[in-house]
């Protein structure tokens, strides 16, 4: 007996070992985290004003000496001393309330975007865009595009403005001016200081933008086609411009529409320029060309987004600071932001925020022209997440994926922007000199003052060849041959488009990912940067095309209505 009580003893004892054995092993794993030494700790700082301009920061003051995250309610002050003559915002969102019905016709819907290279397409827009809503509306949008902040406040519904205007198209649909059925949007919940989270920001800017810059693409080639050229030249001079208020608030999101905007400019520019080139005097191709200079700038803003990153962590740890446990708000919910410096935070939140750093800081380097295909942030995030709780890890393997998309788009547009500024350029020297320059290097060096003319793929001077329609700048591509500047094509992957051809598209293989091209026929084709190569024209009245494909692709696209600013789907 005294023997199996012996036995039993040294299996208890056993088993109380393998328990805290267990135990250690499972705090190490999930729970500890490694205290940042002295130098990782100096590498948390972040200099917010190159998110903000210095306008406003995360850290805002209440005013009593209080000193407390809360990136909102000091974006909210900031806005609040701006002048009204400096805001795009009340006139952008006065346009779309005024021009509703006419933004809002099938039409409109449909096809509004489209340029007279797609004809089937034209032929059912251009009527929409003559007469005198879309002249107003066109005068209107010069007024706001040109206005240097967008002046809308932040918050997680209707912002004030746009909701006095929503009250009122109420009360219009309430006495039997439209069709529409809505109701309204309800009582104005809107607090300047309130901490809201950054991730649940209502940014309704963006799609009007979007839509702005739709119509201005159209109409401005309505206008090239009568003859109007200055009305084009200013409808690319205000899509341009007002691509930058996209970047109000400057993270990822705003980068992609930013490059959205400016890239349909870029090939708008593109057709006018080539397509109608005795309309355009050497005054008109320089205002284009600095336009292009000054406002065609694709960038991540890497601050920007790390900002969002250190709200969302912030939010979801607790009162010490510790990420992955129960946050201020509850369970697993975006509480009150921890306004613990960085330095005081727990190792967790710490070591989150180093990581994301350097993530973010290689996505910028990647979205550069020369391309350094030797910058990985994936590969380094893998490294250096290896001491980081299983949230966090979590927590930036969402992160990667949407970043490291962003700065191959930034970097494409960039690359874009080059090429045009050469294009403009040759065509600049022809309005000169009453011929083309037979090469780059033959160009006047005051028209390509400012521009590298850089190959992303190469580090090369970019390639340029003189055919009987015009000069044609391409690069390269993931090759890296030189195939006399013939563009690539390749047969649509839209549902419903059997067969339409449209442009290939770069790949972006490192040099020795693209080892195996030489061996490929399909392969071998060049980036035709200017003038953008025109695809086939798109279908119409087909039940399965998807006229929401690009913006489906990009991640962009929200398949659910937002039934609180179109009150058309409640209706």
């Amino acid at each position: 007996m005294k023997k199996i009580l012996t036995i039993i003893g040294v299996i208890a004892l056993l088993l109380l070992v393998l328990i805290g054995v267990a135990g250690f092993w499972a705090y190490n794993k999930f729970l500890y985290t490694e205290p940042l030494s002295e130098q990782e700790l100096a590498e948390l700082q972040v200099d917010w004003d190159n998110a903000t301009g210095g306008n406003w920061s995360p850290w805002w003051d209440r005013g009593d000496g209080t000193i407390e995250w809360n990136p909102t309610a000091s974006f909210n002050e900031w806005v609040a001393s701006l002048s009204d003559e400096d805001k795009a915002w009340p006139l952008l969102i006065d346009a779309q309330f005024t021009y509703r019905d006419y933004l809002m016709s099938p039409i409109m819907l449909d096809y509004l975007g489209t340029i007279p290279s797609d004809p089937l397409w034209w032929e059912k827009l251009s009527p929409e865009l003559e007469g005198e809503q879309a002249d107003a509306l066109f005068t209107a949008a010069m007024k706001w595009c040109d206005k240097p902040v967008l002046g809308a406040v932040l918050s997680d519904g209707t912002d004030p403005l746009e909701h006095a205007y929503l009250v009122d198209l109420a009360a219009e649909i309430d006495a039997g001016s439209t069709h529409v059925t809505y109701d309204g949007p309800g009582p104005l919940n809107f607090d300047p200081d309130a901490d809201i989270p950054l991730s649940k920001l209502h940014t309704p800017w963006l799609g009007y933008l979007r839509q702005a810059t739709n119509f201005l693409r159209s109409k401005g080639a309505y206008e090239l086609e009568q003859g109007n050229t200055e009305g084009f030249v200013a409808a690319m001079e205000g899509i341009l411009c007002g691509s930058e208020l996209s970047m109000t608030v400057p993270n990822i999101l705003g980068s992609l529409v930013e490059v959205a905007i400016e890239r349909v400019a870029l090939e708008t520019i593109s057709w006018g320029v080539t397509t109608h080139h005795e309309q355009f005097d050497e005054r008109m191709l320089t205002r284009l060309s600095d336009a292009v200079r000054d406002y065609a700038n694709a960038r991540i803003v890497w601050e920007g987004e790390a900002m969002l990153f250190r709200d969302t962590i912030r939010r979801l740890s607790d009162q010490d600071g510790r990420f992955g446990g129960v946050t201020q708000g509850g369970t697993g919910t975006l509480g009150k932001a921890s306004s613990l410096s960085d330095t005081e935070l727990h190792a967790s939140s710490q070591r989150a925020f180093l990581v994301s750093n350097a993530v973010m800081r290689d996505v910028e380097l990647m979205s550069e022209i020369p391309w350094d295909t030797s910058v990985s942030a994936y590969e380094r995030f893998l490294t250096e997440s290896v001491s980081l709780n299983p949230a966090a890890q979590m927590m930036l393997d969402i992160l990667y994926p949407g970043v490291g998309k962003a700065a191959i788009v930034v970097r494409e547009v960039k690359q874009r922007t080059i090429g045009t500024e050469v294009g403009l350029a040759a065509y600049l020297h022809q309005e000169r000199h009453g011929e083309f320059p037979s090469s780059i290097e033959d160009i006047d060096p005051d028209l390509l003052a400012g521009i590298s003319p850089i190959d992303v793929f190469t580090s090369e001077r970019l390639k340029y060849v003189l055919t009987n329609e015009g000069p044609v700048v391409y690069s390269v591509g993931d090759d890296r041959v030189d195939n006399g500047g013939t563009q690539g094509w390749v047969e649509s992957s839209r549902a419903g488009e059997s067969g339409r051809l449209v442009k290939a598209s770069v790949q972006w293989l490192s040099l020795e990912q693209a080892q195996n091209l030489s061996d490929n026929p399909d392969a071998q084709w060049d980036w035709v940067l200017f003038p953008v190569p025109i695809d086939d024209p798109t279908p119409l009245e087909d039940d399965d095309f998807d006229p929401d494909w690009d913006l489906k692709q990009s991640g962009m696209y929200d398949e659910e209505p937002d039934t609180e600013n179109n009150p058309d789907d409640e209706g």
